[in-house]
């Protein structure tokens, strides 16, 4: 049960912590103190201990409170809809990582950087290790943006033991790639003023949707989504049947006023 999913369906704000959760539906106010303590010592602390059992110890609670305001709402079916269709289409590790970089690199340093990724992921996996411990993420989008290493310079670059171990197989993929760090980067599309004025429309319309319903509008739809919109000229196609009914109506009104 995704007790932030299911706030999001009951409030306008789609990332509220779990400790404000407890705080706003049941009073109860979590310490989080040892949230950044060393997890990895042994044996765990009392603290520790405490922590983490307070940690679950409401999750009973705010998932039947959650469920029964859903079901008030008429929502229950949508947060159902949202939280199957989540689970089928979580991305992975590999996936999440390199999205968040996609927009601020070329796609020669993207395919660099997706090769360390993933061969990474498979060495944590292989001898159960933090990923940071094989080398750490500022250290690949440093090398994702060479065309040419040694194993010398990157044992010297990630600064760790643990990575230095790697170095020869991380130079090998580096340098694989040489070839693709001649590629341009595709230029963006510009929006034309007009554009400009339907993305505007379109947000409006996610916010005016998200208010009727006292819904997260980022449930609704992301930017990502709104501009595939308007570049394309045709109202989207949302991968759920609840957005479809609450949004559908509204985006064409925005995409083909003529309709």
């Amino acid at each position: 049960f995704d007790t932030q999913l299911a706030a999001a369906f009951l409030s306008c704000h789609a990332q509220i912590s779990y400790k404000n959760l407890v705080q706003e539906k049941l009073g109860r106010d979590l310490d989080k103190s040892s949230q950044r303590s060393d997890w990895r010592k042994r044996p765990l602390s009392a603290q520790q201990l405490f922590y983490a059992t307070e940690d679950v110890r409401y999750l009973p609670q705010l998932r039947d409170l959650l469920s029964e305001a859903l079901k008030k709402d008429g929502k229950y079916k949508w947060f159902a809809e949202e939280s199957s269709r989540k689970h089928d289409e979580t991305p992975s590790y590999c996936e999440q990582f390199l999205a968040k970089v996609a927009d601020r690199v070329s796609p020669a340093v993207l395919t660099r950087l997706k090769s360390l990724v993933e061969w990474r992921e498979q060495e944590a996996q292989r001898h159960n290790l933090p990923r940071q411990w094989i080398i750490k993420n500022s250290c690949l989008l440093e090398l994702s943006h060479r065309t040419s290493v040694t194993a010398k310079s990157v044992a010297a670059l990630a600064g760790y033991k643990k990575a230095s171990g790697y170095a020869e197989t991380i130079a090998s993929i580096v340098n694989k790639t040489e070839l693709v760090g001649r590629q341009r980067p595709t230029a963006a599309r510009k929006l034309s003023n007009e554009m400009r004025k339907t993305l505007k429309k379109l947000a409006a319309a996610v916010d005016e949707t998200a208010q009727k319903y006292h819904i997260a509008p980022s449930l609704i739809a992301n930017r990502q989504q709104l501009l595939a919109m308007t570049l394309s000229g045709e109202p989207y196609s949302f991968p759920s049947d609840w957005r479809n009914e609450v949004m559908s109506g509204s985006m064409k009104k925005v995409i083909r006023p003529e309709l």
